[in-house]
């Protein structure tokens, strides 16, 4: 009871300090409903010259239809030749042998061409309307080659927002940027987008520094593209954070395996789960998914309908991004409440020291001092470890000694509920946000709290067994393949955590998941709804002592993982708060009838088994 009260001061320490915290979270984020649509240039202009229609024709219909901005790529060498606007001509004798020629009719862009490649240090000749370059065929769709002026020039007369995407020249100085961003298609920008595989400068520090000083001199915004990992993308939203702002897009490459409907869903959960507020949209250009302009459309108006049916403005994002973090003194209250848990998880395996207390507090609160973000990283990860191991261990102390388990259930979601507002306030900091810097422990607090409650259990004589004699003696075949089953469910497991899983969802799962956002408008996380509350429930249902150890570890396991997954839900800042509850209560709610299946089932594979397991033993037949 005395270690209680230490779980109950902590809890009202954290919820006391994240309510200012939570009050100007909710605010802002109710606030923040803006989602600018960017619609790609190059896909209008390829289905229109498809279909046999001006390009321009198609963008002032999409104006019409509320889409007023529109990205612009930088022209490439394969581009023009493919376009027929760079004609191959053959070399004279005389002509130099490092040089390809091109004829380019139109003096606008044969000028343009001309002085973007000689700013990059490009080897170019010019004859009447002959243009001799040094680009290796490797280069042709890997640097711009500069800007189409007509182009730029009869959008921003349409009125659109223009947003520019340029390609990046491999370490170029700042004095050659300089030159490039004195283009005139730069003042006629509002924001960029790259283009390829790296940022405008990198790697050169000096030009991302250069490159960011431009775009706070401009009032420009840049696109921090999701999971495309540009090179210098990290160093130049930590030299620009007020300036960058996150953007998704689905690459045409993976658009094909897209329908529109798919695309739709995707685009929506980016804004709904992550609050991304820049959507670059392209066409589909192929085939099945490509029919008619008007199917392009149609995509078009429905992800806007989507997005104004859930409460979200299409429009135009503004910057700077205002900074906010939260305050000093509420980081050392958390961290104190932090040290009163992390006195009772010690205490659970060891004699309990007071000791603990300050071990644990004073360098914490030294380092919050020192660095306050790298305060907030380790803070956030050491909660992902105390918390939801100390609910479990809460849970297997009450089942254990059978005693106050509805009580256990109070205390346990305290404590869960504790380490959420801790790492969803302690860490709501604009450059968490802009995920600039992101929570450190998503894999340690998936990993840790399952080996600490396994630990736990055996340390608790939770069976009356040790882990030798399970292993050794206890543990049956079939069981051994059960757990050789679940070892490689667990890798499985942590591959599937994070943006880039080794192993995708499938085809079924993925219309399951579209299903249930549809339906409950938060999907729940499925870790949870499947696996962590449920076999919580069944270790509620079925006495301890009639299940083997084998199986109640394995269910106490999946009550860990649960809990992790809760709280790694939390560790999402951008996304709001609200949703993140929502998506808790629904995979609540659900894991009920879900543990009401499994129960079903085990009960009628057991009686099964029964009937029909010992057929073919000597003795006895089917009848009996």
């Amino acid at each position: 009871m005395r270690k209680n009260i230490f779980l109950l001061v902590g809890f009202l320490i954290i919820f006391f300090f994240s309510l200012p915290i939570l009050s100007e979270r909710w605010e802002r984020e109710s606030q923040s409903r803006v989602v600018e649509l960017v619609v790609d240039w190059n896909d209008l202009e390829w289905v229109g010259k498809t279909e046999g229609v001006d390009p321009l024709l198609l963008a002032e219909e999409l104006k019409k239809e509320g889409f007023n901005s529109l990205g612009i790529s930088e022209l490439t060498w394969r581009q023009l030749v493919s376009q027929g606007r760079a004609v191959p001509v053959a070399p004279s004798p005389f002509s130099s042998p490092i040089l390809r020629y091109f004829q380019i009719s139109d003096p606008l862009l044969r000028e343009a061409v001309k002085t973007h490649l000689l700013l990059l240090g490009k080897e170019v000749e010019e004859k009447g309307e002959i243009l001799g370059v040094n680009i290796l065929y490797e280069e042709e769709d890997k640097i711009g080659v500069g800007w189409d002026y007509r182009i730029l020039q009869a959008l921003q007369e349409q009125g659109f927002r223009l947003i520019l995407r340029p390609y990046n020249r491999y370490n170029i100085p700042p004095s050659v940027l300089e030159s490039l961003l004195e283009e005139k298609a730069w003042e006629m920008t509002e924001g960029i987008i790259f283009s390829g595989d790296s940022v405008l400068g990198a790697p050169r520090t000096d030009s991302l520094r250069f490159l960011s000083s431009f775009l706070e001199e401009k009032g420009l915004f840049w696109g921090y593209l999701e999971f495309v990992g540009q090179k210098g993308e990290t160093t130049l939203a930590s030299l620009a954070p007020h300036f960058t702002l996150r953007a998704h897009s689905i690459p045409p490459e993976e658009l094909k395996g897209y329908t529109p409907g798919e695309a739709r869903d995707r685009f929506l959960r980016a804004v709904k789960e992550r609050s991304v507020p820049i959507l670059y949209l392209r066409l589909f250009t192929d085939p099945p998914a490509f029919e008619s302009w008007e199917k392009n459309l149609s995509y078009l108006l429905s992800v806007k309908k989507e997005l104004v049916d859930n409460g979200y403005t299409p429009g135009e994002v503004s910057v700077p991004s205002t900074s906010f973090s939260p305050p000093l003194y509420s980081l050392l209250f958390f961290s104190l409440a932090l040290s009163f848990f992390a006195f009772y998880l010690w205490g659970s395996f060891f004699r309990p020291s007071f000791w603990i207390i300050p071990l644990c507090f004073i360098p914490l609160a030294g380092l919050i001092f020192y660095n306050p973000l790298w305060g907030m990283r380790v803070l956030g990860l050491l909660a992902g470890i105390v918390y939801p191991t100390s609910g479990v261990i809460i849970l297997i102390d009450a089942i254990s000694s059978g005693k106050g388990k509805l009580q256990s259930l109070g205390w346990a979601f305290m404590t869960l509920f504790s380490g959420a507002l801790t790492v969803s306030m302690g860490l709501y900091h604009w450059l968490f946000l802009l995920r600039i810097y992101q929570y450190w422990g998503v894999k340690v607090s998936l990993i840790a709290p399952p080996l600490l409650v396994l630990f736990y259990l055996f340390k608790k004589s939770y069976w009356g067994v040790s882990i030798q004699q399970v292993l050794l003696e206890d543990l049956k075949r079939f069981e051994l393949l059960i757990v050789a089953f679940l070892g490689i469910a667990a890798l499985l497991y942590l591959t599937r955590s994070g943006n880039f899983p080794l192993l995708p969802a499938g085809g079924l799962e993925t219309r399951i998941r579209s299903l249930l956002e549809r339906l409950l408008f938060m999907r729940p996380r499925t870790k949870e709804f499947l696996i962590g509350y449920p076999a919580l429930w069944l270790l509620f249902y079925w006495d301890k002592d009639k299940v083997r150890p084998a199986y109640s570890l394995i269910l106490w396991l999946g009550v860990s993982v649960g809990f992790a997954t809760f709280f790694n839900s939390f560790c999402h800042i951008h996304t709001p708060f609200l949703y993140i509850l929502l998506r808790f209560l629904n995979a609540l709610v659900l894991s009920l009838p879900v543990a009401v299946i499994y129960i079903v089932v085990i009960k009628l594979a057991l009686f099964l088994w029964q009937r029909i397991g010992r057929w073919g033993e000597r003795g006895h037949s089917a009848e009996n």
